[in-house]
């Protein structure tokens, strides 16, 4: 992600100290702001710490961190490895609870935008077989997340037989939160939702974020909508709508 406009940042990534047994490492007493900042902030991050526990001691991931970013700005958070990035915007996304502080949600404010899409080359798309292409690799990406759905115990196993680094309770929290963003579908998973394509819309033209209005055609549901005839054809259910999310309980250090 990158940031429209000028920012500052107060205390950079990677501090690293050693305090009564304790270690610390990440992002600490940060402020994040923009000069051209709505009155009313997309998302707003008030003193928030996250501490996990771990078999070597605490760990602080973040400490005292203010962020606020306007409707239509783009952020980016830079910083080397392990020092909290990661764990910042899982905490904007609702994968993690802080430790302390608080967070104001897009939903809630009403300027949530649309923020994952697959994108393709209209060029490439009009090319002889490319449709077909497309379509093929959007029934598979679909058909791995309703194996997820279904499937939630093994697809935690999979991610765990690859050796991460935080255990199973927080790739099962993690899961359960994903499935919670795409499920229910009641126009189907990956079929475009036209009132949140508005409200992107409205929200990206009145920050200047874009000029203009996409024309028609800037977006299709039609190659997805052909993936979803062909699982539905192979007896998969594509809405979810029986989907009800899982009661989990994020062990200290994830474990």
């Amino acid at each position: 992600m990158f940031l429209a406009g000028d920012w500052k940042l107060g205390t950079f990534c990677g501090q690293r100290t050693a305090n009564r047994g304790q270690r610390r490492s990440g992002l600490r007493a940060a402020t994040i702001t923009s000069r051209a900042m709505n009155p009313s902030p997309a998302v707003s991050l008030t003193r928030v710490s996250k501490v996990f526990d771990s078999r070597a001691g605490r760990v602080h991931a973040l400490a005292d961190i203010d962020l606020e970013v306007g409707s239509g700005e783009f952020v980016s958070l830079i910083g080397p490895s392990g020092c909290g990035k990661s764990t910042l915007l899982r905490l904007i996304g609702d994968l993690l609870e802080p430790s302390a502080g608080s967070i104001r949600n897009f939903n809630d404010i009403g300027t949530a935008m649309l923020q994952d899409a697959v994108w393709v080359n209209a060029d490439w798309l009009a090319e002889p077989g490319n449709e077909d292409i497309a379509t093929r690799f959007l029934q598979a990406s679909f058909r791995g997340w309703i194996f997820c759905r279904d499937n939630f115990d093994e697809c935690v196993q999979i991610v765990l037989d690859n050796g991460p680094t935080l255990g199973a309770s927080h790739q099962a929290w993690q899961l359960n939160e994903i499935n919670k963003l795409i499920w229910p579908s009641p126009n189907g998973i990956g079929v475009m939702d036209g009132a949140a394509w508005a409200q992107t819309v409205t929200v990206a033209t009145g920050q200047g974020v874009i000029q203009s209005i996409p024309p028609a055609g800037t977006y299709r549901n039609d190659l997805a909508e052909a993936a979803l005839a062909g699982l539905q054809q192979d007896g998969l259910d594509t809405t979810g709508a029986g989907y009800a999310p899982r009661e989990i309980t994020l062990n200290p250090g994830g474990d």
